[in-house]
């Protein structure tokens, strides 16, 4: 669950290399950073920029369960799509193809939406 996130940063285990890393991903994910805009769920209910959704499969930090919870709270969202990778976390910074695909899945939407309007 989303909510949990700030949990586990908070439980040691981290994910980060620094505390300014930390203190950014706890701003993120607090239940306080979403209170001003109604909850999170809210809050991502009211993007409206072409969403793409991914995770990667063996990524114990976020894992796919979290990117199926985004994509279901993002009006319109394409996704989950899953990164295929030993790598755990840090497979967006080795599996160039893969992310490369979901970086052009992304452009590819907002030029649709851009002609659209």
């Amino acid at each position: 669950m989303l909510s949990a996130v700030p949990a586990r940063l908070i439980s040691g285990w981290t994910g980060v290399d620094t505390p300014s890393q930390y203190v950014l991903q706890y701003a993120t994910w607090s239940p306080l950073s979403w209170s001003d805009r109604g909850g999170m769920a809210a809050a991502l209910a009211r993007i409206t920029a072409p969403t793409v959704v991914g995770g990667i499969d063996s990524d114990r930090l976020y894992p796919p369960y979290l990117q199926a919870e985004l994509a279901a709270l993002i009006p319109g969202a394409d996704g989950p799509h899953l990164v295929h990778s030993p790598y755990g976390h840090d497979a967006f910074l080795i599996e160039d193809d893969q992310v490369a695909q979901l970086i052009k899945r992304t452009l590819a939407l907002a030029e649709d939406q851009e002609a659209d309007q």
